[in-house]
């Protein structure tokens, strides 16, 4: 089947079944012809809403079929592909023709480009009753009474007669349950519940259906390039048999699209906010990081880095789910419909702010709380050497936290706002998602943003944030490609930008900044960066040997013209000698805070073996027992 055929083929189904309207299906002929590339019918239909994807799946189906008995009678010609701009004029011209008034049409020579002779039994010419059983009723098309026989479409050797005795026998299509109506028996079309959008269109096509009643098969036979489909009636007979009953349906019917939320299990129903807000508590006092949430598991809390079960029963799907609904504004929710997963802020006065993740797995829905301290911390009081206090010195460039998950970095970032916000006088705007510590203007004005309450993206945020007058923009993390473009721009423009990264080092964080961009423009990159890039700090939070706490592990860098010309030049291998040879200017490496907490006795050599760059001197250490 060509391609001629398969969108005339669709379109017949199509309008037969009330999918599309007659005006809905030349719209998207019309756009099939003025794309470049060709798209069938039911892919356009799709994406301008005129059809759901349930409904193009089962008129794919039966154009399949339909498809299966042409190839099994040996029809269709052999011409090569066409355009879509050829193929849609074509299409069009079919539908056209077949879709009006029955009438007798003179035989005439088409013209080029138009519909082109069929080919007969033996392969040729179409003559008088050569293809019969490949026409379509005009009622099929119009929907406007009983089947009457199509107009002969003329060619060069003759017309093609609508009826014909030598087309080879079509096997009967089963006839689906939700096709059963009197007028199945009558020769008329099938009732198909129409997209909710034809609604209106339709309305006077569709007149109330008398209950279903016993239907005779139908008889399909496909069309070779222009002629519809044709109901073949049965024989008459003095006595006719009684008409046998519908088969099982083998496809079901177009069903109208229903919202999801419309039966979501959190669209409605009671909240637990009592019981929600005793975990939480209960976490909070204990000193847990996070807090997770279930189905079928006891509540489980990280204390010290490490997973520990709560004395209580595990949660029941009901319970979670009003566990749920109880933290989702009606935003939230309608994001969680459509994406299955969300992220968030709750804040309820008395418990704190804790950032929340709502998810769906196959045993349900789940909750996790990162439990949000109740004042901005201090850098002291992180345990940050205090050479960090450096960074907010500066009156532009770029300053970069990184760390694995988990490590504080946003506790970092909030620490060094709230010094800038003490201490100097100056236009701040953070971008955050979502927003966990809020800070109040002491000395500086703040601005804080949430991703998407706020804005719809880190990007369209941060190019906001450079006509709105800051002089310190902190993002809450570079995930893109966009953004971190656009914050290397913002420091290269006069602005300090505070954000952070999820990688191990300061090498691998040049590294991981440059790389995102294409080839063609690292060069470019490299040289900006080498000029923006003021510092990076990059922190380890490590259980202590006790198991009571966990300890701040550090890495230092400070940009200066070596390091700078190192990153210019492609050279990020070498940066790690210029941190040993900086240790003067405050430059650590994570191996030398290791090596310390182990020699206060902080930490064990064992996991500062497991967390080294360098294992070799630590392997040394454990023979000699000092690092």
């Amino acid at each position: 089947m060509d391609l001629l055929e398969e969108s005339t083929l669709f379109g017949r189904l199509a309008l037969g079944n009330r999918f599309l309207t007659q005006q809905q299906l030349d719209d998207v002929i019309d756009t099939q012809g003025q794309l470049q590339v060709y798209r069938r019918l039911g892919d356009i239909a799709v994406a301008k809403g005129y059809m759901t994807p349930q409904q193009l799946k089962q008129l794919l189906d039966l154009q399949e079929r339909v498809a299966a008995i042409k190839s099994r009678a040996g029809a269709g010609d052999g011409d090569g592909p066409r355009t879509p701009a050829a193929v849609s004029s074509d299409t069009k011209f079919i539908l056209h023709t077949a879709g009006a008034p029955a009438a007798p049409q003179p035989a005439a020579t088409p013209a080029s480009g138009t519909l082109r002779p069929l080919s007969g039994p033996a392969g040729g010419a179409a003559g008088p009753g050569a293809a019969g059983a490949r026409t379509i009723t005009t009622s099929i098309l119009r929907h406007d009474g009983p089947a009457t026989a199509a107009p002969p479409i003329a060619g060069p050797q003759g017309a093609v007669s609508p009826s014909s005795s030598h087309a080879p026998a079509m096997k009967p299509i089963p006839t689906p349950a939700w096709a059963a109506s009197p007028a199945a028996a009558t020769g008329a079309p099938p009732r198909v519940p129409p997209h909710p959008a034809q609604a209106p269109a339709l309305a006077h096509a569709h007149a109330p259906a008398p209950p279903p009643t016993p239907t005779a098969p139908l008889t399909v036979a496909p069309p070779p390039s222009a002629p519809p489909l044709a109901r073949v009636p049965a024989p008459p007979s003095a006595h006719p048999p009684a008409a046998p009953p519908s088969p099982a349906p083998q496809e079901s019917a177009p069903q109208v699209a229903v919202p999801a939320e419309a039966h979501h299990p959190l669209a409605d129903g009671p909240t637990d906010t009592e019981g929600l807000q005793a975990i939480l508590k209960m976490s909070r006092y204990l000193g847990a990081t996070d807090l997770h949430l279930q189905v079928g598991c006891r509540p489980f809390v990280r204390h010290h880095g490490e997973l520990v079960f709560l004395k209580a029963n595990p949660l029941t799907p009901e319970e979670t789910e009003k566990y749920c609904r109880t933290v989702l504004t009606p935003a939230q929710r309608n994001l969680f419909f459509r994406e299955c997963d969300v992220d968030f802020c709750y804040a309820t006065e008395g418990i704190g702010r804790y950032r929340t993740n709502l998810f769906r797995d196959h045993r349900g829905f789940g909750l996790i709380f990162r439990i949000i301290a109740n004042k901005i911390p201090t850098l002291e009081e992180l345990g940050l050497p205090p050479i960090v206090t450096k960074f907010t010195t500066y009156s532009q460039g770029l300053i970069l936290i990184t760390g694995p998950t988990g490590c504080g970095k946003s506790s970092t970032l909030a620490a060094l706002v709230d010094l800038i916000n003490r201490e100097r006088k100056e236009h701040i705007i953070t971008v955050e998602d979502p927003i966990e510590y809020v800070m109040t203007s002491k000395s500086c004005l703040i601005n804080q943003r949430e991703v998407p309450r706020d804005s719809s993206s880190f990007a369209r945020a941060l190019r906001a944030a450079l006509r709105e007058d800051p002089d310190i923009i902190m993002i809450g993390e570079m995930r893109d490609l966009e953004t971190i473009s656009l914050a290397i721009t913002a420091a290269e423009t006069g602005h300090l930008v505070i954000s952070t990264l999820h990688t191990r080092n300061a090498i691998s964080t040049v590294d991981r900044i440059i790389d995102v961009f294409p080839p063609v423009q690292q060069s470019q990159i490299r040289a900006m960066v080498s000029e923006s890039l003021r510092g990076i700090l990059t922190q380890y939070l490590i259980r202590t040997a006790n198991g009571q706490r966990r300890v701040t592990s550090c890495e230092l860098l400070f940009n200066t013209p070596a390091i700078g010309n190192l990153i210019r030049d492609n050279r990020s291998f070498q940066i790690r000698s210029q941190m040993q040879v900086g240790r003067k200017l405050g430059m650590r490496l994570m191996d030398d805070s290791l090596k310390e907490l182990v020699q206060t006795g902080t930490i064990s050599l064992e996991v500062a073996r497991g967390l080294a760059e360098s294992k070799a001197d630590f392997a040394q250490a454990g023979e000699t027992g000092h690092p």
